[in-house]
């Protein structure tokens, strides 16, 4: 509930709407392309729909392309910001009533679009200053109420905190469903701002943003080996432990010119 739309409000905030976006996208989009390939070779499509499904996690490369063509235009026609926010909710909601799921990365687009719009509207804002004002306890308890909630009874998981679902798949009425995204969307803000206002403020933490691409790309195939070998691990943890090593691993990848290179071949 609180990895993609941080990720996705991170990447609005570090998106500037007045730069080109040719390259950019170009650069995104051929990385999709690969990493796409190479999810249909370890999984080739059983059906004309898997074949138009982003393979594994690289569905966010390609609404990161969706996402910033949009804000491109609507920059070339409105500068208020909170019109593009508004306007993001309802495309949200509009999205959910469309009988298509993950071809294309569909519904996962306009889900997090409104993470991304918000990140950019903290552009130029003392958002960052205000966070480091905030009382990093009280943020913590927050965080951890939620988490523990989430852990314990998190009946939603599947068709609402991953994105990928229309409201004809959600476990409620078709006129309850908008009501139940917008709630994901509050809480998923607030655990998000909880987050951020408990991370410290190290260089350590912050020049690791370089590489967090290749960690998110990269971390799926050694999860997706060890599933192929029949090894499942439901000890905390061992989970805990588990994604520690495969961040290291993923880190020290990053060395790699190589890996750099098919984390954004064309940009």
């Amino acid at each position: 509930m609180i990895i993609m739309p941080l990720f996705t409000f991170i990447s609005g905030y570090f998106y500037n709407a007045e730069n080109s976006i040719r390259k950019s996208c170009l650069g995104y989009f051929s990385a999709f392309l690969l990493f796409n390939l190479i999810g249909n070779i370890i999984s080739p499509p059983r059906s004309m729909p898997d074949l138009f499904t982003p393979a594994q996690v690289i569905w966010y490369l390609l609404s990161l392309c969706y996402w910033k063509v949009i804000i491109h235009v609507l920059n070339r026609f409105m500068k208020e910001k909170w019109i593009w926010f508004v306007l993001s909710l309802v495309l949200m909601i509009i999205a959910g009533y469309v009988p298509i799921s993950k071809e294309l990365s569909f519904q996962r687009t306009f889900a997090f679009f409104p993470f991304f719009v918000l990140g950019n509207m903290m552009r130029g804002t003392a958002f960052v200053s205000w966070l480091k004002r905030q009382n990093k306890c009280l943020y913590g308890m927050i965080l951890l109420s939620f988490i523990i909630v989430l852990i314990f009874y998190h009946p939603y998981s599947q068709w609402l905190l991953y994105g990928w679902c229309s409201f004809y798949q959600y476990h409620c009425s078709l006129i309850l469903a908008p009501f139940v995204k917008l709630l994901w969307f509050l809480l998923a803000g607030i655990m998000g701002i909880a987050f951020l206002c408990i991370i410290p403020d190290v260089k350590i933490l912050s020049s690791q943003g370089s590489k967090s691409l290749t960690v998110y790309l990269f971390h799926i195939y050694p999860i997706s080996i060890m599933q192929k070998m029949g090894v499942h691990i439901d000890n905390i943890f061992y989970l805990i432990v588990l994604s520690v090593l495969i961040y290291i691993v993923m880190n020290y990848m990053h060395n790699f010119k190589v890996v750099r290179w098919m984390t954004c071949p064309l940009k």
